[in-house]
């Protein structure tokens, strides 16, 4: 290579290097301004969203302090520590410059009471999340589970098919929710026997004279399998013995094609 060539590639190649030590040196400098200057220590810390977890135990579990850098904030531990809280679904932690903490969380929202020696609130995906305190309830479904020892796992499929079924009870034409009693999930070691268990007041609430009949609660077994064909089944079952005039005493529905009925004499 000429000597003439080479000249302006030294040149370049020096304030090349030159810059890159610049670059390297200016982001090492403003990391350190953005981790150690005053102007971002964190001044406010805000939980935007009003729900039912308290404002106080969201700050505690974020791990969040005024004064800290809002640059070396861990987000995701932050946010971490707000979803161990029972009535937070998920949440976000975001920095607000130059000196802000926001919260927001996603509530859980109780659609089901779940019975396992004591009651807890059970959300969408069929996960318990929170005891239920005395009184609390609020008129929610109960989902009770039978197990044949303390140590037999919850049948986790079958409490969320259990759900799927008071979803669908509540698009019924024939039952309303008053007259779903409870659900009784039971557990592997009821070999043979249904998995799903109803009692359900009848005759149902929308059986035309109704109101003039005597309400008795009988139990309806299900299988865990094609429920919204089961409830159709079930309900021009319960309408015919209605207007038949026959009290049921047990209706079977978890074999197959065939529905068993039992009658009172």
């Amino acid at each position: 290579m000429s000597e003439s060539v080479s000249r302006p590639f030294l040149v370049y190649g020096v304030f090349g290097a030159f810059g890159l030590v610049a670059l390297l040196w200016g982001s090492i400098e403003l990391n350190r301004y953005l981790t150690t200057s005053p102007r971002f220590a964190i001044r406010e810390i805000a939980v935007v969203t009003e729900g039912p977890a308290r404002a106080e135990d969201v700050l505690r579990a974020s791990g969040v302090k005024k004064g800290m850098n809002l640059f070396l904030l861990d987000l995701d531990d932050s946010r971490a520590g707000v979803e161990k809280i029972p009535w937070v679904h998920h949440a976000s932690v975001s920095r607000v410059l130059p000196g802000r903490v926001e919260i927001r969380y996603v509530p859980q929202t109780p659609v089901a009471i779940l019975g396992l020696g004591s009651l807890y609130y059970l959300n969408a995906e069929g996960i318990p999340f929170q005891r239920v305190d005395r009184g609390g309830s609020a008129g929610l479904p109960i989902i009770q589970v039978e197990r044949g020892s303390e140590s037999e796992d919850v049948p986790a499929e079958s409490v969320r098919r259990a759900l799927e079924l008071i979803g669908l009870f509540r698009g019924s034409s024939l039952f309303v929710m008053d007259d779903l009693a409870d659900v009784t999930v039971r557990g592997t070691g009821y070999q043979g026997a249904a998995p799903l268990v109803t009692t359900l007041a009848f005759p149902p609430f929308r059986t035309p004279g109704s109101t003039r009949m005597p309400k008795r609660f009988v139990p309806v077994t299900w299988a865990l399998e094609d429920l919204e064909q089961q409830l159709r089944r079930v309900e021009r079952v319960a309408l015919n013995l209605a207007q038949a005039g026959k009290n049921p005493r047990l209706i079977r529905l978890e074999l197959g094609k065939k529905i068993v009925v039992k009658t009172a004499q």
